[in-house]
């Protein structure tokens, strides 16, 4: 499974203004609607599929959305997410 940090940097402190790039989307994810930020939340839930706030029943990406051109299109988390959930879009592999 791929590594879950952005550029290998630092995760930044709670509550701290982080520049995108220097959130670890593995650090602290066991309580990250407590202590991630809404920037945090946003940057991990786009590239990762982590810390996305639920909404309704609606799943984290639309893996049929884009799938003629995934490799090219999808961001690396919906790659991911949509490789580990549906088995679409995954690297070096045979996709549905």
């Amino acid at each position: 499974a791929p590594r879950l940090v952005a550029d290998a940097a630092p995760a930044p402190e709670p509550g701290g203004g982080a520049a995108e790039g220097d959130f670890d989307c593995e650090a602290g994810y066991y309580a990250w609607k407590l202590h991630w930020s809404v920037q945090h939340q946003a940057w991990c839930c786009q590239r990762y599929g982590r810390g996305c706030k639920e909404v309704g029943t609606s799943l984290p990406y639309d893996c049929s959305d884009g799938f003629a051109s995934w490799a090219q299109s999808w961001s690396l988390g919906k790659q991911d997410w949509c490789c580990r959930h549906v088995g679409r879009g995954c690297p070096g592999g045979a996709t549905a």
